[in-house]
């Protein structure tokens, strides 16, 4: 409460339209994956009440905008309000459901970045099948442990603490070749009889989105670590098909591609450039300058990721206030 209170006082004496009116000449890009009323402990989906509120809030002091209208901004360097780009990613059913009417009754723009093999099938990403897998096992009260060739680690070695414990086999999980990592995964889910339910998207709906005039961009083929992948070929299939596939099914361009769990790759740039990707997505706390979209070739653009949080603490994350704060601690 304390915390809450303090976001709340911030605003309300102006911190945010102060650091709000530094931001000339730059975009900010938001990340958002989940808009739903759902609750996850290890990755909060935002509600829609807080995502409209979120959304009032930007419409009035930002220009929202997608990426294929940068180049219209690019001989303007001041504008009356900055600019800014809603990205989501995944594919998730409950931006259908909940984000693309509230965007809609609003007429704002979007990107949405979709993996592929999740419209083709239903298919869920490894990172939802990982925060489904932890949420039973905290719920249950199941002791839950991994080993992966020498390394080895259980709750336990986090004194009981889940959330330390997640972010521990995340960050081991996205070192891992993706068919080892889904073994894994798929082992405790049998081992618990659990499967995840969360629907995603299929090709019509995405389809519905693009025509809505939601920017459709690529998040790969199977939403893979790019950086685990050893083979130039796998990794062409992640980033080129997923492209191919996408265009052919919106009968649109495709210049948007965002790195599953901002992991890259050496031969990104590359592959990225000769498939015609505009823009590469990062996860970064960092606002973007304009003249870097003055250069041919795939531009890199960091996103500062939202969850559900309240309104006075999402405002100030959008306003960098966490990040300046982590570089001055």
């Amino acid at each position: 409460m304390k915390k809450q209170f303090l976001f709340r006082v911030l605003n309300n004496v102006g911190v945010s339209s102060l650091l709000r009116s530094q931001k000339r000449n730059v975009i900010t890009v938001l990340s958002l994956h989940r808009i739903s009323d759902e609750s996850d402990y290890f990755w909060n989906p935002i509600r829609p009440e807080s995502f409209e509120q979120l959304l009032q809030y930007l419409q009035q002091h930002y220009t929202i905008i997608c990426f294929r209208d940068i180049a219209e901004y690019l001989d303007q360097p001041i504008v009356d309000k900055p600019l800014l780009i809603l990205s989501f990613d995944d594919g998730y059913y409950d931006f259908y459901e909940h984000a693309l009417p509230i965007l809609l009754k609003h007429g704002i723009k979007a990107n949405h970045n979709i993996v592929n093999a999740c419209a083709g099938d239903n298919q869920v990403i490894w990172t939802q099948r990982l925060n489904t897998l932890f949420s039973h096992c905290m719920k249950q009260k199941v002791e839950l442990s991994f080993s992966h060739e020498r390394e080895s680690w259980k709750l336990a070695d986090f004194q009981g603490n889940w959330m330390p414990f997640y972010q521990h086999s995340y960050r081991v999980f996205c070192r891992i070749p993706y068919t080892e990592r889904l073994s894994m995964i798929e082992e405790k889910e049998q081992m618990f009889n659990i499967s995840t339910k969360a629907r995603m998207m299929n090709w019509e709906e995405v389809i519905h989105c693009a025509r809505q005039g939601i920017e459709i961009g690529s998040h790969t083929y199977h939403h893979d670590v790019l950086s685990t992948i050893t083979d130039r070929d796998i990794l062409i299939n992640e980033i080129v098909r997923s492209k191919t596939e996408l265009e052919s099914r919106i009968g649109m361009p495709v210049t948007v591609l965002a790195l599953p769990n901002g992991q890259a790759h050496a031969d990104i740039d590359e592959i990225a450039a000769l498939a015609g990707f505009s823009h590469i997505l990062y996860v970064g706390e960092k606002v973007n300058e304009m003249e870097k979209y003055q250069v041919a070739g795939p531009v890199h653009s960091f996103r500062i990721n939202l969850v559900e949080e309240s309104l006075p603490e999402m405002i100030l994350r959008t306003e960098m206030f966490h990040a300046k704060l982590k570089r001055h601690a």
